[in-house]
């Protein structure tokens, strides 16, 4: 893995996790100069927190190919969602917060081991603030796609939400469209220290380097645990923001409509031809295309 992580960073445009989030690198930064860590094809980036704010690409089918035939239907997505939704509620008619956050966390710790190693440079163990600042810099180099120097806070909130076919091209020639809101949304929260609607570089390296001293304490780097730590208390503030979107009534509890409607129109947005069936080559053109590796 760190062989391919070398190559990444001669490369320059890559896939780089933010939080776990996945975020994209699409051409060499003008940001500081440092490694960047190519992520497996796992989204998501999640936000959030990818599995919790969006499943595409091996994610996407990891979760809802229930027959491994390498194609996702309505009736498989469905059925995927709805049994998810009853194993987190234990069979009851809705999901409470603490229910929805301890189902989001049984993947959680995974997906953090997985990025602290692919972002510890050099494979000592510990993950310096050089190698902490990877995954924000190249976050704001994949937000920053018209090379201004800073990310507009603003861009892609005004999107519609909705599912309809007809919306898919104005949500194409949006800033990544709702679930690229989203993200846009908890990089800013966390990055935008003024408050003035823009992150710039120095913002952003003041931002990580407060959350890295915060979580290190007197220590030059982060070891494993503190590491967990950190990404744990962002990942239960941005848990918790999305129970609140899913929760549309306001009542602190998640009905299994409300749950699978955003899966749904996840499905919907990835069905390009709406013939109810969405195969691998339909989810991968909604993400963009790496840039090649030197040979």
């Amino acid at each position: 893995m760190k062989d391919t992580l070398r190559y990444a960073l001669l490369g320059g445009a890559t896939f780089v996790v933010l939080g776990g989030i996945a975020a994209w690198a699409i051409t060499e930064s003008s940001a500081p100069s440092s490694p960047v860590a190519e992520v497996r094809d796992s989204s998501d980036a999640g936000q959030t927190q990818a599995n919790n704010q969006g499943r595409s690409g091996g994610k996407f089918f990891h979760d809802f190919d229930l027959n491994h035939d390498g194609q996702v239907t309505r009736a498989e997505l469905e059925q995927a969602s709805n049994q998810r939704f009853i194993d987190a509620s234990g069979g009851k008619d809705s999901l409470t917060a603490e229910q929805f956050a301890e189902q989001a966390a049984k993947d959680f710790r995974d997906r953090t081991e997985r990025t602290f190693h692919d972002i510890d440079w050099n494979s000592d163990g510990k993950v310096s603030l050089e190698e902490y600042f990877v995954p924000g810099r190249a976050a704001f180099q994949a937000l920053d796609r018209d090379a201004a120097g800073s990310v507009a806070c603003t861009r892609a909130q005004t999107v519609s939400d909705t599912s309809d076919g007809n919306n898919r091209a104005a949500r194409s020639k949006s800033r990544g469209g709702p679930r690229g809101a989203q993200s846009l949304a908890v990089f800013c929260r966390e990055n935008d220290l003024n408050k003035d609607g823009t992150v710039t570089h120095a913002e952003l390296d003041q931002a990580t380097k407060q959350r890295f001293a915060s979580a290190a304490g007197t220590a030059k780097e982060l070891s494993p645990q503190a590491y967990t730590a950190l990404e744990e208390a962002r990942f239960k503030d941005i848990n918790a923001r999305l129970f609140q979107r899913m929760d549309t009534n306001g009542d602190g509890k998640v009905t299994k409509e409300e749950y699978t409607a955003r899966d749904i129109k996840l499905f919907a947005r990835l069905d390009k031809n709406a013939d109810g069936i969405v195969t691998k080559a339909e989810a991968a053109s909604g993400r963009r295309t790496k840039t090649p590796r030197p040979s």
